[in-house]
C-alpha cells in the first residue's frame, strides 16, 4: 500500500503508525484492495464490525460476510472501479459474528501511485441497520395509515416521541397552509406557530394539546387555539389529540391530533360539536355502505341469474324480492351519502338550463308538474335578491335531481293522504317553487350547519308542507322548535338530501311555520353573471311562471357509472342477455370470494372467457404467464395490500395499455385509491347487473380503441 504523505500542524509528515491509529479509531471499518480484488488491509474497525479477526477477512475472507449473490456484487465493484474509478454508496446485507444479518453502506474509491496508475481500491464500511430497521418502520407506519387520513375531511398530524410531525394528510395542509416539506420535523415549540388561546393570549408551545397528550399520555379534545398559517392570516382550529403507540419493537409514545378549521365559525360552539359526533357515524355508515354493497352486489346478480329460469307462477316472488333489493340499494345510497362516500361531480350550470331539466325529470319519473311561482316574503333570510336567471350555480345536477325527486315524492304523498282524509278528489299533482338568488352579508347560521356569506341561488317549496313527521325534522330542528317528544322512528330522507347537498357546496333548510307546516329549501352556490344567453338572447323560462319543459340534453358522462334501484312499479322480467362479450378473455380481481363468483357467473352469462384472481400478486402472474392472452381487467378497487389502481397504475408504468374497469362498494371512493384513478376510468357501482358491468366493458374498449 503506497502512502500519501500526511501534514500535521508543523509541517511535518504524520508517520505510518500515527496515520494507521488515526484510522482504526475511526467508528467505520477502512479497508484497501489490490487491482484483483484481494484485501490486503482492514482496519480494527472493520474487524469490529464484522466480528472476525483480521487476518480472516484478508484475501477474499470478507466474501463470506455477504449475504446476497457475492459473485454478482464482486462484478458491480470490479466494473464500476473500471468505468468510474468509483463504487457506492450502496447498501449491502452481512452476517454478524452472531449471526444475524445486518446492513452495512459500502463506498469505494480507486487508489492510485505518484504516477497516477491504479494501485488498487479503498473504501469505508458503516454499519447502518438501526438506519435501515428505522426507514422500513417508518415505510410501514405510512402504509397503514396512508388510508385513514386521506379519507377524513379533518387535518390529522402525526407526532412521534421527540414531538416532531412525521405524518400528515392532505387536509392538514390546507388548513395550516403549509407544505409537506415545511411540516415535517416542525414541532409546537416553533415559534413560527405563533399561537394564542380562545382568549387570545399567546399559547406557550408546551401548552399545546399534543405536547400535553405526550406529556401526561391523557387525551385532549376539543381545544381552541389560533394558528398562524403559512400565509400569515390567522386560522382558528379545534384541535383533539389522543396517545397512541408508534409502530416498531421499541412500542414509543406518539401522539394523533385532529383538526378542523373553525375561523369563520368559532362562536357556533354547539354545532361544531354536534358535527364531530355525526363525523363518526358518518365514517362508520360509509365503512358499512361498502359491506353491504358487495352482499347486495351477490343477491342482485343471483337473483339476475335465478330469474332467467323461473316459472311464470314463480314471477310474483321474484319481482317482490327485486323491490326489496331495489330499496336496500336506495338504503345503501343514503349511508354513502350520510359518510361522505357519494360520488360528486360539480359542474357550473346555468339556472335557466337546470330548471327545464328538473321539471322534465319530475314530470317524466312522477307525473308531477313542476312550476315556478313568486317568493314568499315571509320565507326571505336576509340580503338583496336579484333576478336569479342571470346567474349559474355550482351543483351536481344528477344529485340535485335525486334530492328534489325525493322532496316532490314527500309532497305528493302528503296531499294524497290530505284529500283521502277529507274524502275528496285530488286534483293534478302540481308543486309550486319559489326561485331567489340571496347574497348574503353574514353567514346564516342554523343548528345542523350554517350557509357561508356570499351569493345563492335558492330553490323553495312555495307551500308550507306538513308532510314532514317528527321523526323527520328531529335531526335538522333545535330543541324547542317544534320537535317534541322522543322519537322512535327513523326518517332518512332529510338527513340523506342535506348530506347531499352539502356534499356539492350547499345547504337544505327546513323553517317550522307558526301553523305546522314546514317551508324546505335548498341553497346552491351561484355565480352572478349576464341575463342574456351566449347568442345575447333573453334565456328561456315557461310562460305564466310555468319553466319551459323540453327534451332533457344528454348529460356530460362522468367516469362513475351507478346502480340504479328498480323502481317498484317496474320490476324488469329477467330475460337471457345477448352474448354480447363472446370471444372477450378478461381477468376479474376481487377479494371477496362471493363477490369473484357471482361476477364471474355474470360475465360468463354474457359470453365472455373469465380468468378470476382474488389479490393483485395473482392477478399479475395471470396477465404475465397466461395464454392466450387476456384482453381487459376488471378489478375491485378497495384490496388488501396492493390495491386495484396500485395494481393498474403499476402495470401502466410497465407498459400494459390493456383496458380496465373499476368496481367499488363505495360511489365516490374517499379514499388514497381514488386518488390514482385517471379523470376518464370507468368505474362501476357495486351492486351492478349484467347490463351495467357490460356496458361498462364496452366503454373501457372503446376508450382504449379511440386511444390508438
Amino acid at each position: 500500500m503506497t502512502e500519501a504523505p500526511m501534514h500535521g500542524e508543523t509541517g511535518g509528515d504524520l508517520s505510518h503508525e500515527l496515520l494507521q491509529a488515526i484510522v482504526n479509531a475511526l467508528p467505520i471499518g477502512v479497508f484497501f484492495n489490490d487491482v484483483d480484488g484481494q484485501c490486503r488491509w482492514v482496519s480494527e474497525g472493520y474487524a469490529e464490525l464484522a466480528g472476525r479477526a483480521r487476518e480472516s477477512l484478508l484475501g477474499t475472507g470478507w466474501q463470506s460476510l455477504l449475504v446476497s449473490d457475492r459473485s454478482a456484487y464482486t462484478e458491480a465493484l470490479h466494473s464500476a472501479l473500471q468505468t468510474q474509478h468509483a463504487f457506492g454508496p450502496l447498501e449491502v446485507d452481512y452476517r454478524a459474528a452472531d449471526g444475524s444479518e445486518r446492513a452495512a453502506s459500502v463506498r469505494v474509491r480507486a487508489v492510485r501511485d505518484a504516477s497516477g496508475a491504479v494501485i488498487g481500491s479503498a473504501g469505508t464500511v458503516a454499519d447502518v441497520t438501526r438506519f435501515k430497521a428505522a426507514r422500513l418502520e417508518l415505510a410501514a407506519s405510512e402504509e397503514r395509515l396512508r388510508t385513514v387520513l386521506t379519507t377524513i375531511e379533518e387535518g390529522i398530524v402525526m407526532h412521534d416521541a421527540s414531538g416532531q410531525i412525521c405524518l400528515w394528510n392532505d387536509a392538514a395542509e390546507r388548513i395550516l397552509g403549509l407544505t409537506g416539506d415545511q411540516l415535517l420535523g416542525r414541532t409546537s415549540l416553533d415559534g413560527a406557530w405563533a399561537t394564542i388561546d380562545a382568549d387570545g393570549r399567546p399559547l406557550d408551545g408546551r401548552d399545546h394539546p399534543a405536547m400535553v397528550t405526550l406529556r401526561t399520555g391523557a387525551p385532549v379534545r376539543g381545544f381552541i387555539m389560533g394558528v398562524r398559517r403559512g400565509d400569515a392570516l390567522r386560522a382558528w382550529i379545534r384541535v383533539t389529540s389522543l396517545p397512541i403507540t408508534l409502530p416498531g419493537p421499541d412500542a414509543r409514545p406518539g401522539v394523533i391530533a385532529s383538526f378542523i378549521d373553525i375561523t369563520e365559525q368559532r362562536e357556533a360552539e354547539t354545532r361544531t360539536v354536534v358535527r364531530e359526533r355525526l363525523g363518526g357515524v358518518a365514517h362508520l355508515a360509509g365503512q358499512l355502505a361498502h359491506e353491504y354493497a358487495n352482499a347486495l352486489t351477490v343477491l342482485q346478480s343471483r337473483l339476475e341469474l335465478l330469474g332467467a329460469s323461473l316459472a311464470p307462477s314463480e314471477r310474483e316472488h321474484f319481482e317482490a324480492a327485486e323491490q326489496a333489493i331495489g330499496r336496500a340499494i336506495d338504503l345503501t345510497g343514503a349511508l354513502r351519502a350520510l359518510g361522505g362516500r357519494e360520488a360528486v361531480t360539480v359542474a357550473s350550470l346555468r339556472v335557466a338550463d337546470l330548471l327545464p331539466r328538473l321539471a322534465l325529470v319530475v314530470s317524466e319519473r312522477m307525473g308531477v308538474a313542476l312550476r315556478l311561482a313568486p317568493p314568499s316574503p315571509d320565507t326571505a333570510v336576509g340580503g338583496e335578491s336579484t333576478p336569479p336567471l342571470a346567474c349559474a350555480v355550482t351543483v351536481d345536477a344528477d344529485m340535485l335531481e335525486r334530492v328534489v325527486l325525493m322532496l316532490v315524492a314527500r309532497h305528493v304523498a302528503a296531499q294524497a293522504a290530505m284529500h283521502t282524509a277529507q274524502g275528496s278528489d285530488a286534483p293534478p299533482p302540481r308543486l309550486d317553487i319559489a326561485l331567489e338568488h340571496r347574497h348574503l352579508v353574514t353567514p346564516h347560521v342554523e343548528t345542523h350547519g350554517e350557509v357561508p356569506a356570499g351569493d345563492w341561488i335558492v330553490l323553495r317549496c312555495a307551500e308550507a308542507h306538513r308532510g314532514w313527521t317528527e321523526a323527520s325534522l328531529a335531526p335538522l330542528m333545535p330543541p324547542g322548535a317544534g320537535v317534541r317528544g322522543a322519537v322512535s322512528e327513523v326518517d332518512l330522507d332529510l338527513p340523506v338530501a342535506l348530506a347531499r347537498m352539502q356534499a356539492m357546496g350547499g345547504h337544505l333548510s327546513a323553517t317550522r311555520r307558526a301553523d305546522g307546516g314546514v317551508i324546505i329549501s335548498l341553497w346552491l352556490r351561484a355565480q352572478v353573471a349576464s341575463a342574456n344567453d351566449a347568442t345575447g338572447r333573453p334565456a328561456p323560462h315557461g310562460a305564466a311562471g310555468e319553466t319551459t319543459v323540453t327534451r332533457r340534453a344528454h348529460a356530460q358522462r362522468t367516469p362513475w357509472i351507478g346502480a340504479a334501484a328498480v323502481p317498484a312499479d317496474a320490476v324488469p322480467v329477467p330475460t337471457t342477455p345477448r352474448r354480447s362479450l363472446d370471444g372477450l378473455r378478461l381477468l376479474l380481481v376481487d377479494d371477496d370470494p362471493l363477490v369473484l363468483r357471482t361476477a364471474e357467473r355474470l360475465l360468463q352469462r354474457a359470453g365472455a372467457e373469465v380468468v378470476t384472481a382474488s389479490s393483485a400478486a395473482e392477478a399479475e402472474e395471470a396477465l404475465d404467464t397466461l395464454a392466450p392472452p387476456i384482453a381487459l381487467i376488471v378489478t375491485d378497487v378497495v384490496m388488501p395490500g396492493v390495491s386495484g389502481p396500485a395494481l393498474i397504475a403499476r402495470r401502466r408504468a410497465a407498459g400494459d395499455m390493456r383496458p380496465v374497469v373499476y368496481m367499488s362498494g363505495y360511489t365516490g371512493d374517499a379514499f388514497s385509491e381514488a386518488a390514482l384513478l385517471t379523470e376518464d376510468a370507468v368505474l362501476v357501482a357495486k351492486p351492478f347487473t349484467t347490463a351495467t358491468l357490460v356496458a361498462a366493458i364496452r366503454e373501457a374498449q372503446g376508450q382504449a380503441q379511440a386511444s390508438e
